[in-house]
């Protein structure tokens, strides 16, 4: 019993840690939700923050720059979307980070996760479904990092829920494992 009670206990606590809006949920849609999709949206973020803590970095791998810019994010308490500075950051392959996104108009802020992982560049993970837990936005490496490659209009469904950005990636160094080169001139 006393087993229980402690369960019970620890599962409550980490409710209140974490705030819904901070999950890219509004209060509106958390009150509507039963129990069990709370608690799944909780174990969904804490996975989602666990692997951005706790990647292993190799050098040895592939490493990309990613700039995100333009249009806007849903940062909380407002629930509205802002404008928001725009962020750069390297990953290796096998990383995750979380990196601070600032509005522009006020002091909303919050964490965009990001990961590049089997060659792909993870963005913006939500918490709705385990499906989206390793990103919203799933972009497949391409010989185009090369040289640098901007995907525009981009729109996530994540945490952060970005609304018509860019997302610039460029290899640094050469990528391996593609299956050729190609010249730029292609």
């Amino acid at each position: 019993m006393r087993k229980v009670l402690m369960i019970i206990f620890a599962i409550i606590l980490v409710g209140c840690a974490v705030k819904p809006e901070s999950m890219g949920i509004d209060s509106l849609k958390w009150g509507s939700m039963t129990d069990k999709q709370r608690q799944e949206a909780i174990d969904n973020y804490n996975e989602i923050n666990s692997y951005a803590h706790n990647s292993k970095i190799d050098t040895t791998q592939n490493r990309i720059r990613v700039k995100v810019s333009g249009g806007e994010v849903m940062l909380p308490p407002d629930s509205e979307y802002n404008k928001y500075f725009p962020v750069s950051f390297i990953l290796y392959e096998g990383e995750c980070r979380k990196v601070l996104i600032h509005a522009k108009n006020s002091k909303s802020k919050s964490w965009l996760i990001s990961c590049y992982r089997d060659n792909k560049l993870l963005l913006d993970p939500g918490v709705s479904s385990s499906i989206k837990t390793h990103g919203s936005i799933n972009i497949p490496e391409s010989p185009l990092w090369q040289w640098g490659h901007t995907y525009r209009q981009v729109t996530s469904s994540g945490i952060s829920k970005l609304l018509a950005v860019s997302v610039y990636v460029k290899a640094i160094g050469e990528l391996k494992g593609l299956a050729e080169p190609i010249s730029k001139s292609v």
